[in-house]
């Protein structure tokens, strides 16, 4: 009699504003752990160059309210359909984001109602590179009731796009909050390359 299957492991990559997922697949052999599976959905807003986005700015900078709403939904529907292609469940999937990725992936998490606090799911963790935590209006978030749902920050000294202080005041607030986050760091710029690594490694504590 054989055992039960194991349950696949999938990561939800969310790629950055004028992005294609084109370069987080070719890097995936990097950073997923073995039998895990990558899931690179497109954003749903078309920018220059054939490129995606999951965002406009709006006039006060901050992302445009319905668009970022699009975007989260886009989000759970991602999850939902990874679960079912791969036949798992949604604490084995993680939420990670490059860039307005990796601020999407903090705002879907960290909204109220996220993480099995509400109708959200509750995914087995959240990686955001070299992103930051929007604010827009509408949203919600819920810092003040953490779940045990791991979190990894990673982002570069040397960022030239997003500066290093945006990550670690995301990290400032998770740890004051009482959130479970690892950060990761170096002197590197704008990438994910750098970090896979050390994503691969934190996803390997994943279950």
């Amino acid at each position: 009699m054989s055992g039960a299957r194991t349950p696949t492991r999938v990561v939800v990559f969310l790629h950055g504003h004028g992005d294609t997922p084109d370069e987080y697949v070719r890097l995936a052999p990097q950073f997923l752990p073995a039998g895990a599976e990558l899931v690179a959905p497109v954003g749903p807003r078309t920018v220059d160059g054939g490129t995606y986005a999951w965002f406009e700015p709006g006039p006060d900078g901050g992302p445009v309210a319905a668009q970022l709403e699009a975007a989260l939904a886009s989000v759970s529907a991602t999850v939902e359909a990874a679960c079912d292609a791969y036949e798992t469940l949604p604490e084995h999937v993680v939420v990670a984001g490059f860039s307005q990725g990796g601020a999407v992936a903090l705002a879907w998490a960290l909204r109220e109602g996220s993480l099995g606090r509400g109708q959200g799911p509750r995914v087995g963790g959240v990686c955001c590179v070299a992103g930051w935590l929007p604010d827009a209006e509408g949203l919600e978030l819920d810092l003040a009731h953490p779940v045990e749902v791991p979190f990894l920050i990673a982002h570069g000294d040397d960022d030239e796009a997003v500066p290093l202080p945006m990550g670690r005041s995301v990290l400032r607030v998770l740890e004051r909050t009482g959130w479970p986050v690892t950060f990761a760091g170096g002197a590197h710029g704008h990438e994910v390359a750098p970090f896979a690594g050390a994503i691969r490694s934190w996803l390997d504590a994943r279950p």
